[in-house]
């Protein structure tokens, strides 16, 4: 699966806040209708599809955080009787048949095409423009290098941590630079307006040393206009670069002495009115909550029933062996069954289980519907239901009485259930779950199976030492659960 190339592979779950915000940052602000985006090359792809321990497709994050054009490459052609995995091209998603995720190729393509015509139809609706303060990094002379290699030039500065803490609070957000400022203008009801049309509440500056006094200027322009300007922590102290240095700190000195000492000095929020608007400085969340911008909200869901018992296991397709079946009680990793071939498996699991419907809204009508004296629910008022598949390694295709509820891709695995399509009892769930390659690929590098196949350059690590998956462990496949059936809000 694509990731882009700038994604740490050593990190936890990338934020889609963070760095695949500077992709939507360009278009966002100006309403680019679309902006293309190549998918699955470089960065040593092979993890994303083999190795990722919390799947979270790139480009399902990309949909999320703007409009994009997806081309995805590349897939690399294996005749029939080359081993598995076949021929190889080093910066390519290996996403071609011999990948086990290629059986959910299709679904994964019709979601992301939806997902593209909703986004591309509408328009940004974020609650913040976050300004970029890159003058610290220029006046700290750091080389960091915006690779995959090197994360520290975001992620080690204030820039990076407001930006985590402000994905993880729910907060949705573009950033914005100096130039890109200059085309932002203050609109109805304190709003900040991008020239494409996009508004947002505020626009928020995190701790910085320097700024252009342009850009304070500026910034102070638009909250006189009506809008609300947020420092984190206070004011910056100072102008960047040494060029007409002291006419630039006047002019620095004269905007920030406008807003009183209290902004300079970083403690206690300050609510300063300026023109039409205001300008708060201080700790972020004091002064988010001062001007009213919180995340969104997760509800909990009422009336959950576990789905437990028996689970029949069968592995249907895949390799190097198809495990032998298992049933089982408690729900967890396949490569724990006992059997050998477990570990190495790299391929599709179906799980099969039966359950009656209590205490999630589905009724029984109490009259015989058809012929006999078969029940049906009665669904009338009812909302649909959320199948929660809980903890899955890695894609689920979901059917319920021998209808097809869709494949879950990512967290949370949920698919929704009709409230018509299920009965009081006998209800059959077959869940299919397909792993990534990593295990396999583990085995073939401990028995010492020379796999890599490339025409031109070989695989390697991160590190760029030769690529070795000998000392991977044995990751976790198959359906972990709990599986829930909830009711939908």
């Amino acid at each position: 699966m694509p990731r882009p190339r700038h994604a740490h592979a050593k990190r936890g779950p990338r934020r889609p806040g963070q760095p695949a915000g500077f992709l939507r940052a360009g278009r966002h602000p100006r309403d680019r209708d679309v902006r293309p985006r190549h998918a699955g090359s470089a960065e040593v792809a092979v993890r994303r599809t083999v190795r990722r321990r919390r799947p979270r497709p790139a480009d399902l994050q990309v949909c999320v955080v703007r409009r994009p054009h997806r081309r995805t490459h590349g897939c690399v052609y294996s005749p029939d009787d080359a081993a598995w995995p076949g021929w190889l091209f080093y910066a390519s998603s290996q996403m071609n048949p011999r990948n086990p995720l290629w059986r959910e190729a299709p679904a994964l393509n019709a979601y992301i095409t939806r997902c593209q015509s909703v986004l591309q139809a509408g328009r940004p609706d974020n609650d913040l423009l976050v300004y970029w303060p890159i003058h610290d990094l220029y006046a700290a002379g750091h080389t960091y290098q915006f690779s995959v290699h090197d994360h520290r030039w975001l992620s080690d500065e204030p820039l990076g941590r407001t930006a985590r803490a402000l994905w993880e609070a729910g907060v949705a957000f573009d950033y914005v630079s100096d130039r890109l400022l200059d085309g932002i203008h203050a609109g109805p009801g304190g709003t900040l307006v991008a020239p494409g049309g996009a508004s947002y509440r505020a626009v928020l500056v995190p701790s910085c040393r320097t700024m252009p006094d342009a850009t304070l200027a500026r910034l102070l322009a638009l909250a006189a206009d009506g809008a609300t300007v947020i420092f984190e922590d206070a004011l910056p102290a100072d102008v960047p670069g040494l060029g007409r240095l002291e006419a630039r700190r006047a002019a620095f000195r004269k905007l920030s002495d406008s807003l009183g000492a209290a902004a300079r000095e970083a403690g206690a929020l300050c609510d300063v009115r300026h023109g039409k608007g205001r300008v708060l400085a201080g700790p972020r969340v004091a002064a988010l909550a001062a001007a009213g911008i919180s995340g969104e909200a997760v509800a909990q869901h009422a009336g959950a029933q576990r789905i437990a018992g028996l689970w029949s296991v069968e592995f249907i397709v895949g390799g190097p062996v198809l495990p032998k079946p298992c049933t089982v009680s408690n729900l967890a990793s396949w490569t724990r069954n006992g059997d050998p071939a477990s570990e190495a498996f790299a391929g599709t699991a179906r799980y099969r289980t039966k359950f009656e419907v209590s205490g999630v809204g589905v009724q029984v009508s109490g009259r015989a519907s058809g012929t006999g004296s078969s029940l049906k629910p009665d669904t009338r008022h009812l909302t649909p239901l959320l199948l929660d598949l809980g903890d899955v390694r890695h894609v689920a295709r979901v059917r319920i009485n021998g209808r097809d509820l869709g494949t879950a891709f990512m967290r949370p695995y949920r698919v929704e259930v009709p409230a018509d399509l299920l009965k009081p009892s006998g209800n059959e769930l077959e869940i299919e779950v397909t792993n990534l390659a990593a295990n396999r690929i583990r085995d073939l590098d401990r028995r010492k199976v020379e796999w890599r196949i490339f025409r031109d350059i070989n695989l390697v690590s991160i590190t760029y030492k030769p690529f070795d998956a000998s000392g991977w462990p044995v990751f976790e496949s198959g359906l972990l659960g709990p599986v829930v059936l909830r009711q939908a809000e």
